[in-house]
């Protein structure tokens, strides 16, 4: 963790989330063609009773990164406001790298940080990215009663590259972090690096427990029968539902129609229909279930003369 104290205020930092942040600005830097390109985004974390402790960061995906971080776009703007929203994560400042100045302060990121955190006093961090130097990066706070009238230099800390363990890295980086719903179809615009491994193996996992539990499940729900009858001219077709619960416990069965009695074997109740001779006049239809324990079930529709 590292700790700058400004204006009686302490600043921590997890090391981790500040060497990725470190690599991200000088890859960005020296990407080939080489482009110097500038990031800017959001630091999430918590307001503590001393200041505020930084966990994470998430970058803005920018329309032209050749052009300087700001000033937005109308569309990066949204996504910016999108990024500042994300549910379940407190966003506590912004940062921004300049790769052909010093790292200092303008009236333009003032009025940038107070306008998306409105009257919320917050931190700003501004990189100057090195690839053969170190990367110095400036430290802020931000409050809505003061004005910024003029480029002003903040807490320097000299920021060297730093080794990390895989476990660390991975608990700094917003892959941890279950997306929100507004943010499912917009992943790719918003360039959140979601671990496409970690969704790849919670859809297996998924599918596993849905492949185990569905046979369970098809024993436990006990559905209704819903007896049924259609009558087609002279004749009469009688449905129940097959893959009712008490199906799965029954011997066999009993179907009576007007005063006409047949034995229904297990197959037979498996089909789920059967079709008879249709009797004159009003007439009851039944269907009785037989299993073990002398449990019975009973299904009984009438159907009266058209």
């Amino acid at each position: 963790m590292i700790s700058v104290l400004l204006e009686n205020q302490v600043i921590e930092w997890d090391a981790t989330a500040l060497e990725l942040l470190r690599r991200e600005a000088v890859r960005c830097l020296h990407r080939s063609p080489p482009a110097d390109e500038e990031i800017i985004g959001i630091l999430y974390g918590r307001t503590t009773r001393t200041g505020w402790k930084i966990m994470k960061w998430q970058s803005l995906k920018r329309e032209n990164a050749v052009q300087p971080a700001l000033p937005l776009t109308e569309s990066e703007e949204i996504l910016m406001l999108r990024l500042v929203r994300i549910r379940g994560l407190e966003p506590v400042g912004f940062f921004r790298t300049r790769t052909k100045t010093s790292a200092l302060l303008t009236p333009e990121d003032d009025q940038f940080g107070k306008n998306l955190f409105r009257s919320k006093p917050h931190v700003a961090i501004i990189l100057r990215p090195g690839f053969q130097r170190p990367t110095n990066a400036a430290f802020f706070v931000i409050h809505p009663g003061t004005v910024v009238e003029k480029p002003t230099r903040g807490q320097e800390v000299t920021l060297e590259p730093q080794e990390f363990s895989r476990t660390k890295a991975e608990d700094s980086s917003l892959e941890s972090i279950p997306l929100p719903g507004f943010l499912g179809t917009h992943a790719d615009d918003l360039g959140l690096s979601v671990s496409k491994w970690n969704w790849k193996r919670l859809l297996i996992s998924f599918a596993g427990l849905l492949l185990l539990g569905l046979p369970v499940l098809f024993l436990l729900l006990d559905r209704p029968l819903h007896l049924e009858a259609e009558v087609r001219q002279d004749r009469i077709y009688i449905t129940w539902n097959r893959f009712a619960g008490i199906l799965t416990r029954a011997t066999g069965g009993e179907l009576q129609v007007a005063d006409k009695t047949r034995e229904l074997t297990l197959d037979e109740l498996r089909v789920g229909m059967i079709a008879a001779s249709k009797p004159s006049g009003d007439f009851r239809i039944q269907l009785l279930l037989r299993g073990p324990y002398a449990t019975r079930q009973r299904a009984v529709i009438l159907l009266a003369q058209q």
